[in-house]
């Protein structure tokens, strides 16, 4: 979710982010338990009760990335302010 590699919530093309609606509603669900929670470690107990994984996808070259668990994700990359500041 750092925007170095597959953005949540969002699809990349021709150097441009649209949003990516199903996963949007992941996103939110993070904010909401950060909201809700208000602890890092019961927001990542929540992520994996609900199975939620980062984002899959390919590079160039045809590997394969992402599809992690959310809660080790959470806790090493929070979330990006800046790009996930709105509705």
């Amino acid at each position: 979710m750092d925007g170095r590699l597959g953005t949540h919530g969002y699809d990349r093309k021709d150097r441009t982010l649209t949003i990516n609606e199903t996963e949007a509603l992941t996103v939110r669900t993070i904010f909401d338990l950060f909201l809700k929670l208000k602890n890092v470690q019961r927001v990542q107990t929540e992520l994996m009760r609900l199975n939620l994984t980062t984002k899959p996808y390919a590079t160039p070259r045809g590997r394969a990335i992402g599809g992690c668990p959310l809660p080790a994700v959470i806790s090493t990359n929070p979330v990006e302010p800046s790009l996930y500041g709105g509705d």
